[in-house]
């Protein structure tokens, strides 16, 4: 080592003497040509007879420093090793340079975790450039008259997306509940008028069946029987059907005897002011709530059961009442019918709050059926040792009821695609074994490449080996010659298309679910474009009603106007007398132009035969 590096320092040393007996101390040294990317060269510099610039000399010691071109490391060790004060005060400018503009180019800047969030994270609605921009949008709309749904075209997102990732479109996650019409039908119910009706109805407003995922009716013969015609897929009111389970099991001879006792009592307090007088003493006595009496009404669905626990909450002061007088006194319910509304009570008031929950109309309410179901199964329903024998009775009877109802594949599939989509239960409530073939027929819908498949079709086969029929959930579309062509083309990440929608759905299913008090159109209005082809899929079946309640609130309402405010509209009367009138006397023309292959419809209380309205002429 030492014979090696001996003759290196010899040659060190000659080099240096040479750089300092060359006469260059006396020749003066020039800045460098051209662009100076670096402060280091403020310190450095070249001969003058150096015309080439091949050698860099230090302007503070004229020392000869070897450098590649361009390249300034030789440069800054040099500073550090011979004038550390100069080297120190480089680095400094250097690095307030890099702050600044070099050469007209922005510096790159290594982001902060606050800015790298805050640059995704969309704008809150209260902001003022989301309000900005919003009402930038809506002048657009409104001063070029372009149609509402521009807004929800692919095209118009992805521009709003390029301009400013950050702003997020005002969400369409409102549930809300329209009547479109109320149909006049002269002749009998029947199902074939029906559903006859519910098409032209449809038609007459532009609406495509294709597009129906399903139909919710109570369980009358004629209802049924048009879906069936349409091939529309039908989901049974709940309500209707809780209340069909609870008349059922109510068929018990100790249950109908304690019944007709409650209507015999509220009856005799109905009746007169003079018991009700007494009752509201009694009450006051007694320290009970000052209630009224509830009676039964056979078409309102829950009243029998709050008929049965009024009479409970009220049955001291009812028998002080009822004892007192001697005409009254066989009417004091019995403790045995006292035990028998108490089972009755026991078992079947849980359930009104759950009917009650579910027949509103501006939140969803399908995605609970399921869950509801293993509820009642597991807990509300499910019978215990401490009750009576009757309670367990009812429960059974409820409970055998229900399953049977909503055991057919059809509204299986309907309620599990809904469960599916809804974030706060997602597979949880389905059956281990359909997990796949739901996931899976909802990747086929979200791709539109079936009409609300069913995983299997035509007939299923019962326990005894017979073939049951299975009803069509749809009409077949007819498919277009380009579609036998179609092929599944790779994305731009690798994946087909069908690849690309189940990892989406995947990824929905992995998500944190919802809170279970949250709304869940709230949660996809967050997160729609995190999952874009699961929330239109979303849009699809969130929305249909548990309950018929809110086609039968329309019914209420219109019997309402029509009885209690006639006084006021004589005019439209007359005028509605008229035009069914009118309609009546032209249904056999509507009917042979249908019957010619015309296309028939009616708007409203107008009709048209091949767009040209016939009546009111």
């Amino acid at each position: 080592m030492e014979k090696t590096s001996a003759p290196s320092r010899e040659k060190s040393t000659e080099r240096t003497e040479e750089n300092t007996d060359d006469g260059s101390n006396a020749e003066e040294i020039v800045e460098r040509k051209g662009r100076k990317s670096s402060v280091v060269w403020r310190y450095f510099g070249y001969l003058k007879s150096d015309k080439k610039q091949s050698s860099t000399h230090c302007k503070l010691c004229r020392q000869h420093v070897p450098t590649k071109t361009g390249n300034t490391t030789n440069l800054f060790h040099h500073l550090k090793q011979c004038h550390p004060q100069e080297h120190a005060q480089s680095l400094t400018e250097s690095a307030n340079l890099s702050s600044k503009t070099t050469g007209g180019i922005p510096a790159k800047q290594q982001q902060s975790i606050e800015s790298a969030f805050s640059s995704v994270l969309p704008y809150d609605k209260k902001a003022k450039r989301h309000s900005d921009i919003t009402n930038a949008i809506a002048y657009c709309l409104a001063k070029d008259m372009l149609p509402i749904n521009t807004v929800e075209n692919e095209g118009f997102k992805q521009l709003i997306k390029v301009l400013d990732p950050r702003y997020q479109l005002p969400g369409h996650w409102n549930l809300k509940s329209k009547c479109l019409q109320a149909a006049y039908l002269p002749d009998d119910h029947t199902g074939e008028v029906i559903a006859l009706g519910l098409s032209e109805a449809l038609a007459s407003w532009g609406l495509s069946e294709d597009k129906q995922v399903c139909i919710t009716t109570d369980s009358g013969t004629n209802i049924v029987k048009a879906t069936s015609l349409n091939n529309w897929t039908r989901l049974q009111c709940f309500r209707h059907r809780l209340h069909s389970a609870i008349e059922k099991a109510g068929k018990d001879k100790r249950m109908e005897r304690a019944v007709a006792v409650c209507k015999r009592v509220v009856a005799t307090f109905s009746f007169s002011w003079k018991k009700k007088r007494e009752l509201a003493a009694a009450q006051e006595e007694l320290h009970l709530p000052q209630h009224k009496l509830v009676t039964e009404s056979p078409t309102r669905w829950g009243s029998r059961q709050k008929m049965v626990g009024r009479v409970l909450e009220q049955h001291k002061a009812i028998s002080q009442v009822l004892s007192a007088d001697k005409k009254t006194r066989h009417l004091v319910p019995s403790w045995q019918d006292l035990d028998v509304l108490e089972s009755v009570h026991v078992a079947l008031n849980p359930l009104l709050e759950f009917t009650d929950s579910l027949s509103g109309e501006c939140y969803v309410s399908v995605s609970y059926l399921k869950p509801m179901l293993h509820l009642f199964r597991t807990q509300i329903l499910k019978p215990s040792e401490d009750e009576t024998q009757l309670t367990k009775d009812l429960k059974m009877t409820v409970m055998t009821y229900l399953d049977e109802k909503y055991n057919d594949q059809i509204t299986n599939e309907l309620l599990d695609v809904a469960t599916l989509l809804d974030p706060r239960f997602k597979v949880q409530y389905i059956n281990a074994e359909h997990v796949d073939a739901i996931k899976m027929r909802a990747v086929y819908e979200m791709l539109g490449q079936i009409e609300h498949p069913s995983t299997s079709a035509g007939t299923e086969e019962t326990e005894d080996g017979g073939a049951a029929a299975v009803l069509p959930t749809q009409k077949k579309q007819r498919k277009s010659l380009g579609s036998f062509f179609k092929k599944s083309h790779p994305t731009s990440t690798g994946l087909t298309e069908k690849e690309t929608v189940e990892k989406e759905l995947e990824k929905y299913l992995l998500a944190p679910d919802a809170d279970s008090e949250m709304d869940p159109l709230e949660w996809w209005k967050i997160n729609d474009r995190s999952f874009p082809r699961v929330s239109c899929l979303a849009k699809r079946y969130l929305c249909i009603p548990a309950t018929s309640s809110p086609s039968e609130r329309v019914f209420s309402t219109g019997e309402f106007l029509e009885e209690e405010a006639s006084s006021s509209l004589h005019t439209q009367e007359d005028f509605s007398k008229l035009d069914w009138e009118e309609r009546a006397a032209f249904w056999p023309k509507m009917e042979q132009a249908r019957a010619e292959g015309k296309n028939v419809y009616y708007r409203g209380h107008a009709g048209y035969i091949s767009g040209v309205r016939v009546f009111p002429g």
